[in-house]
């Protein structure tokens, strides 16, 4: 018996049932459509907990498209809580079936799927890929929106003649998880198989983690394993190069996946993994050719948005932004690396309007020493509204800051409206500043869908 590695969805349901037709499977059960959509589902979250019978429910009421994930140390409730599908098997059960959950992330954080039969449990990672198919709404405007699909067998003696369970959860399974982290359900199947293959599956995936070792540098490499019973005792073996690292096989569950971590030393280009995976004595063998992973270099530079009208109205909107300049320089004296950008101009002029000449004596200093950054614009605006002349004295105010204080006049940002005219590059050139920072509402416009921005950005306008 195989638990098949975890698979990424690819396919809509015509394709879904075409791939698997060729193993000679018959579907049992199935609860929603395999077609990278939720909306067949009920939305919002449940009062109770979720318990769907085959054949009786639907899935417009029965079962709930968001999964929260269960976070660690935190107990479950209703809506964390593992969700049950009943089914009734009439005859003797099979030799074999697959199970298969569809998943589509649309959140910040990837969590795994515990899945329950009758009793025995297991545990599977999540390897979403981006989706562009745009099955649900949000993909329109979500950089992380993507697909994910879990497929593994098992022995027909798991079933019984009669009543029978299929739990699924999403868990978070970092040490600390995120609030807002889970998925929704694209569809469940179950199919019966006529046969089960017998043995132990391992997969290696480099990661974009590195780490510095000494003078050189380490890439994280995880390497899932799958297995179908209980591992009494077993370890991992990876082997990249003349480096050989060994680590043991945790168990805790009755079947599923495990994932084990190793820090590898940078290499480049195509490079050959060996693995061993030993289960009681039992050593499997597995090659497989890894890519190592881009390395990022990350900027984080805190930003807060002026929404004016939007959030509150303008004399409170222009207490809340100059209390925050107030904060971002007391976060720089307490943290020398700590920078922070406002959202406009205008931000600026609210402060220096309502302190002290000392405090308008710190703040000018801070921009000056580039603890504190002022974009060229007074504030955002729609820029294929105004006319040219508009967009021309937006930058005044700033310029007129930089000339009498000697602080940099090198960027302009958007942030929220999706407007970015090609009239509002010209000027932006025109008037020296090399730099457009552009951190768009999708909310407004499917400009990730359409445009890929995420994907080609920074980008040269």
């Amino acid at each position: 018996m195989i638990l098949r590695r975890i698979a990424i969805a690819l396919a809509l349901a015509t394709a879904w049932y075409s791939s698997h037709a060729a193993t000679d499977a018959a579907k049992v059960w199935q609860v929603g459509t395999f077609d990278g959509s939720s909306a067949e589902f009920a939305q919002g979250e449940p009062h109770q907990p979720v318990v769907f019978v085959v054949g009786h429910d639907r899935p417009s009421t029965g079962w709930f498209a968001f999964a929260p994930s269960a976070l660690p140390g935190k107990p479950s409730d209703e809506n964390t809580a593992p969700r049950t599908i009943v089914f009734s098997v009439p005859d003797k059960p099979g030799p074999a079936y697959r199970l298969t959950a569809s998943l589509i992330i649309e959140r910040s954080s990837v969590p795994a799927l515990r899945v329950g039969i009758n009793g025995r449990t297991g545990l599977f990672y999540l390897h979403p890929k981006l989706d562009y198919a745009m099955g649900d709404m949000t993909a329109a405007f979500d950089p992380a929106y993507s697909k994910a699909e879990v497929t593994f067998d098992f022995p027909g003696s798991w079933l019984k003649s009669g009543r029978n369970q299929v739990t699924l959860q999403a868990v978070a399974t970092a040490d600390e998880g995120v609030p807002d982290a889970g998925f929704n359900y694209d569809a469940i199947g179950l199919e019966s198989l006529a046969s089960l293959p017998v043995g132990v599956d391992a997969h290696a995936e480099p990661t974009i983690f590195y780490q510095t070792h000494g003078a050189g540098i380490d890439e994280r490499v995880d390497v899932f394993v799958c297995y179908a019973e209980h591992p009494h005792a077993g370890h991992v073996e990876l082997a990249i190069g003349s480096h050989t690292w060994t680590k043991p096989l945790a168990g805790g569950q009755d079947f599923g996946e495990e994932r084990i971590q190793f820090q590898v030393p940078e290499f480049t280009g195509q490079t050959a993994a060996h693995m061993t995976v030993d289960m009681d004595g039992h050593p499997s063998q597995f090659t497989e050719t890894l890519q190592p992973q881009k390395k990022w270099t990350l900027f984080m530079v805190p930003h807060v948005h002026l929404d004016v009208g939007y959030t509150d109205y303008q004399a409170k909107v222009s207490a809340i932004q100059s209390r925050i300049l107030d904060e971002a320089m007391d976060q720089t004296a307490q943290h020398p690396a700590f920078r922070f950008s406002t959202d406009g101009e205008w931000n600026l002029e609210q402060f220096l309007k309502s302190r002290s000449p000392e405090d308008q004596q710190r703040v000018i200093e801070a921009i000056r020493k580039q603890q504190l950054y002022v974009p060229a614009e007074s504030s955002n605006v729609l820029t294929g509204f105004p006319t040219a002349e508009t967009l021309i004295r937006s930058l005044y105010p700033s310029a007129d800051f930089s000339r009498a204080h000697g602080t940099p006049f090198n960027y302009a940002n958007i942030t929220d409206v999706p407007s970015y005219s090609w009239s509002y590059a010209s000027i932006l050139a025109a008037a020296g500043l090399p730099y457009f920072l552009a951190g768009s509402n999708n909310d407004r416009a499917p400009v990730l869908l359409l445009g890929h921005l995420t994907g080609n950005s920074p980008f040269w306008w």
